[in-house]
């Protein structure tokens, strides 16, 4: 997945951007940042797609390191205001990593810009981006 370019350059900005401001938040907790969706399987549409992040993490969020995530995303719109809001981001632990079925366990989730307060549950889309996370690997 490293070094793929598109046509906007905010966009490639913000995907290059991405791991150092996750790894400076989530320190150790972090292993990777993927991206999945139609990014990655070319058919991203850059008037009308999201783009997708996986981010997984050795252990769930604490909420004081919740509380920076949501501060992080809340940043991004402001610093890249065309892609900010556009990211569509899940936070999900290596153990949710373990099945193909998806997890019973709901992950952090962020779309719109917006951090929610409750943690959303998995449903059709997990067996797509498990594909993604092992066909493109990490940024």
């Amino acid at each position: 997945m490293k070094n793929k370019r598109t046509a906007d350059i905010e966009l490639d900005a913000l995907i290059k951007i991405l791991p150092s401001l996750f790894k400076e938040i989530l320190k150790k907790n972090l292993i990777g940042v993927y991206l999945t969706g139609s990014y990655v399987t070319d058919h991203f549409n850059f008037q009308t797609s999201d783009l997708d992040v996986a981010v997984i993490l050795h252990t769930s969020l604490t909420p004081n390191v919740r509380k920076h995530i949501g501060v992080l995303h809340h940043d991004l719109q402001q610093k890249f205001p065309k892609w900010g809001r556009r990211i569509e981001c899940s936070y999900i632990t290596q153990a949710m990593l373990e099945s193909m079925l998806p997890p019973l366990s709901a992950r952090p989730y962020v779309n719109n810009g917006k951090l929610y307060e409750e943690d959303a549950l998995y449903g059709f889309e997990w067996l797509i981006n498990l594909y993604s996370l092992q066909k493109n690997g990490p940024l």
